[in-house]
This record gives structure tokens, C-alpha cells and sequence, in this order.
């Protein structure tokens, strides 16, 4: 059983000061390094009693009638008080004896909270904690199952940018925060770690989960970024005098964590106005996510504003539960895109399939055509022929006048009527097919020179008149398949490829 009830409170040496009643409220006339004493008499039977005690920043002595049974004060390791979770273990003579339990912070905010204390046998303590630490355990194993999932689809996406790293990072930073402050809060795992430890952790966690989350609010933004900046300047100042405590222990992390909860109050207001905003400017995160975010944002500080007011010992960790809520929320809407740019990315490999396989069968066909070009053209004459460049041309032009369009060659060759290979011939061609398929969208002339020079072969490409937008909106995806058929046959030959603004550079180191 939880003891609330039947406690007697006053301050030390003003026995005048005195409550009665229930230990959910702070008491309001203890400052600083006073000591509140509760108490009560024992009159619950247990065969083998044993005794849970919490407190909040503060050195605790619990006594038996006049007896210590256990005390938690100040030594040389440590100056201020953590966050207390202890098991103590009664005599078999506890019956009717008077418990009483002294409380000293040096915290202003934390003076005057009553302990919280559980009774009951061995056995079924235990038992009861396993069971209340349950909600805990599952959100660790949600945050950390959201975190991992996270992670890899980021590494299945093969096209990535800094914003989209970050937004992960943060949001993988998010919810392990979430899932670690679940673990301190854990009422079976909190005696495992000292108070001090227990301390560090819930500061560092309370500090760090609003930082990680507006940090992600903030890369959200569009039109009200700049708005929501000083949001973020206030948020790493905190962290940044949080760091600069822990190394110079100026300011213990108990002040810093009240001056956090303090400023929480107003930047999830400030938060949810924002959201609001970007809803209202048609961003879509903020269309589907700004629902949840301003309901966290009045409950949160609902919450916050009834820690000031005195409420002290609250069973629903509404925090908690809130952060868990827009972890599942946000990262609901995090893992739908990255779900939609996977199946984009998959079927633009399996049309990217389609177009090699089809491109492959037009090549074959092309060459295929040529070379019945050349037989035929054998057979009308009395000399030889062999594929030229001039064969090329030829085809080629027919094919844009078909189109209304005209193309313009002009070769520089070492040796005239140069002979082509099977691989410089299928080059050539992607070259020409490009040139035609810009022609059959934008409607251009195109001017296309070759040029030799030792052992390279430099074929430019332009297009009069040039239109940008329309060559990058239209057929942007149309020709980054040719674009990356010329570089794997361009790779075969051991040359490079180059794009500049306006043409297409392709340098071959050999040339037969």
C-alpha cells in the first residue's frame, strides 16, 4: 500500500507549525535546509514488512520511535541530494511504533516535499513494482524499436541530404531520450543506481527532450523558421550553462532543471502557436501533426503549472506520456515519407529496368539497321563502304526534319571517313537518341561537334534556343537514364564524362 493518509507534518523546532492530512501537496512554510518531519503511527501487521521510500532533492533520515533505521546525508562525494529510491527492510517489533521521516533540501524548490512511502510485505512489494514498472518498459522498447526503425530506413534510401539526416538524427536522439527517462522513472530499476546517478539522468533527460524535439520543429519549418529561432537560441543556452555546471559545479543541475521547467511553461505555448501557423500555410507535417502537438502543449503546461502551485507526488507521469505520444505521432509521419520515397525510389528503378531493356533493343535494332545501311550500300556500289560518321549524320538528319528541326555536324578527324567500333557506334548513337529526344520536347535545333585531338575524341553537344526551366521540370528524368547509359559506356572506354550548363562533353582516352 502507498501510505498517503493519517500524516502528521511540522517543522523542526516550530512544533506551533503543524498539517495533518495527505502527503500529495507541498508544504509551504519549510524553506531551504529546514527540516520537515512526517509521521505517523504504525498500525498495519505484516509478517515481513519492508519499506519503499522516495524522495525528490533532498537528504532523508527515517527513524523508528527514536531510532535511525536508515539515513541519507551529505558527505565528502556528494553536496547536493539526488533523487532518492530506496528499499528499507522493518524489525518484526515495528507494530504500533512511530514512523517518522525527516526531510532536508537545500532547494528551494524542492522544500517542503513529503516523501513518498510504500508498505507492505517483501514479496508482494516486489511484485507490485515489476507490475507498475511495466508502462515504463514498454516505452523503452517503443522508443528504441522507433529509433531503429529510423535508422534503417534512412540507410535504405539511396538518395539522402543534410536535412533528412538531421531530421533522423534527431529524431532517433528523441526518442532514446524519451525511452532513457523511462528507465530512471522505472520504479523496479530506480534502486538499482545511486541518487546521485538517478539525478544526472533525469536532469540530462529533462533538459535534452525538449531540445531534441523543437530542434526537429525547427527543421520542419518553412515559412516561420526564422520565428521559432529564438525558441532554439533559449533551448541551447540551456544546455550550454547545463554543460558549463556540470564541469565547474557552480550551479547544481536541480536549479537548472527548475529554471527549465519554468521557461517549458511558455516555449510549448509559443510552439503551438507556431505549428498553427505552418498548418494554416498548407506544410504538411504541421496539417497532420499540429493536432497532437498543440494538445501535448496545453497539457504539458497544464502539468508544469500545477508543479509551481505546490502539487508534489503526482502518479501520472503526464510528461512522459506526452513525449511518448509525439514520438509515436511524429515518427508515424517520419517513417510515411520515408515509405513513400522508398516506393518512388523502387519504381524508379523498375521504369529505369524497362527503358535499359527497351533502349537495349532499339540500340540493337540501330545497329542493326546500319549495318543492313551499309550492306546495301555496298551492293549499289563498286568501292567498300564502312560505318562512318557521315552514315550517322545522315540518318540523323532525316530523322529532325521529320520533326521540323534541324542538326548541325561537324567532325574534326585525324583520319576522314574514320571507321567506327561496335562500342563507339552505340556512344554515338545514345548521343544522337539524346539530341532527338530534346528536340521531340523542347522543340530545339541542335548543333553537335567531334573533334580529335591525339589519343582523345571530344564530342559537344547544345541546343539553340535553351529554355532552363522547361529542360529541368520536364524531361529532367527522361534524360538522366540516357545521361547514365552514355557514363557506363563512356566508364568502358576509360574516359570521363562532363555536363556543363549548356552541352555535353565525353572524352575518350582511346581511340582505334
Amino acid at each position: 500500500m502507498e501510505m498517503k493518509n493519517d500524516w502528521a507534518f511540522f517543522v523542526e523546532n516550530h512544533s506551533d507549525q503543524q498539517l495533518f492530512g495527505e502527503n500529495t501537496r507541498r508544504i509551504e512554510f519549510v524553506d531551504p535546509n529546514e527540516s520537515l518531519i512526517m509521521q505517523q503511527s504504525l498500525r498495519q501487521s505484516i509478517t515481513n514488512p519492508e519499506l519503499i521510500l522516495r524522495a525528490n532533492h533532498q537528504w532523508v533520515t527515517v527513524l523508528l520511535d527514536n531510532q535511525i533505521i536508515y539515513q541519507y546525508q551529505e558527505t565528502a562525494k556528494q553536496e547536493n541530494p539526488g533523487l532518492l529510491f530506496t528499499k528499507i527492510t522493518l524489525p518484526k517489533d515495528y507494530y504500533q511504533k512511530t514512523l517518522r521521516i525527516v526531510t532536508k533540501s537545500p532547494f528551494k524548490y524542492y522544500a517542503g516535499l513529503p516523501a513518498q512511502v510504500f508498505l507492505g510485505e517483501a514479496d508482494e512489494i516486489a511484485r507490485f513494482f515489476l507490475m507498475h514498472s511495466v508502462p515504463q518498459m514498454i516505452i523503452l522498447f517503443i522508443c528504441l524499436g522507433i529509433s531503429l526503425s529510423a535508422v534503417v530506413m534512412l540507410i535504405s534510401r539511396k538518395k539522402l541530404n543534410k536535412q533528412r539526416i538531421a531530421l533522423t538524427g534527431l529524431l532517433c536522439a528523441f526518442s532514446l531520450l524519451v525511452g532513457i527517462q523511462s528507465s530512471v522513472n522505472n520504479l523496479s530499476t530506480g534502486t538499482l543506481f545511486t541518487p546521485d546517478k538517478l539525478s544526472l539522468w533525469y536532469s540530462l533527460t529533462s533538459i535534452l527532450i525538449p531540445i531534441a524535439l523543437t530542434s526537429y520543429y525547427w527543421l520542419r519549418n518553412t515559412l516561420y523558421r526564422k520565428w521559432y529561432l529564438p525558441v532554439i537560441i533559449i533551448e541551447y543556452s540551456l544546455l550550454a550553462t547545463t554543460i558549463f555546471s556540470l564541469i565547474t559545479q557552480q550551479i547544481p543541475l536541480p536549479m537548472i532543471l527548475q529554471v527549465a521547467s519554468g521557461l517549458n511553461v511558455f516555449l510549448t505555448l509559443y510552439t503551438a502557436m507556431i505549428s498553427l501557423l505552418e498548418a494554416a500555410s498548407d506544410n504538411r507535417f504541421y496539417v497532420i501533426c499540429s493536432p497532437g502537438i498543440v494538445m501535448a502543449a496545453v497539457i504539458h503546461c497544464f502539468f508544469y503549472i500545477q508543479l509551481f502551485i505546490g502539487a508534489a507526488n503526482l502518479i501520472i507521469d503526464w510528461p512522459m506520456i506526452l513525449f511518448t505520444a509525439l514520438a509515436v505521432l511524429i515518427c508515424g509521419y517520419h517513417f510515411w515519407e520515408e515509405y513513400t520515397a522508398l516506393s518512388k525510389h523502387k519504381k524508379e528503378v523498375q521504369s529505369s529496368a524497362i527503358r535499359s531493356a527497351s533502349f537495349d533493343q532499339k540500340l540493337e535494332s540501330l545497329t542493326l539497321y546500319f549495318s543492313s545501311l551499309i550492306h546495301k550500300k555496298n551492293q549499289e556500289q563498286t568501292q567498300p563502304i564502312n560505318l562512318t560518321l557521315s552514315i550517322l549524320e545522315e540518318h540523323y538528319q532525316e530523322a529532325f526534319k521529320k520533326l521540323n528541326g534541324k542538326l548541325t555536324c561537324t567532325f574534326s578527324l585525324q583520319k576522314k571517313n574514320q571507321l567506327l567500333e561496335e562500342e563507339l557506334l552505340q556512344l554515338l548513337i545514345q548521343v544522337f537518341e539524346k539530341l532527338l529526344v530534346l528536340k521531340q520536347h523542347i522543340g530545339c535545333d541542335a548543333t553537335l561537334h567531334i573533334t580529335q585531338k591525339d589519343d582523345q575524341l571530344i564530342i559537344e553537344s547544345q541546343m539553340e534556343p535553351y529554355s532552363r526551366p522547361t529542360f529541368d521540370q520536364t524531361i529532367q528524368e527522361d534524360l538522366s537514364f540516357y545521361r547514365q547509359e552514355l557514363q557506363d559506356l563512356v566508364g568502358k572506354k576509360r574516359g570521363r564524362y562532363e555536363r556543363l550548363e549548356h552541352q555535353m562533353i565525353i572524352r575518350l582516352s582511346q581511340i582505334t
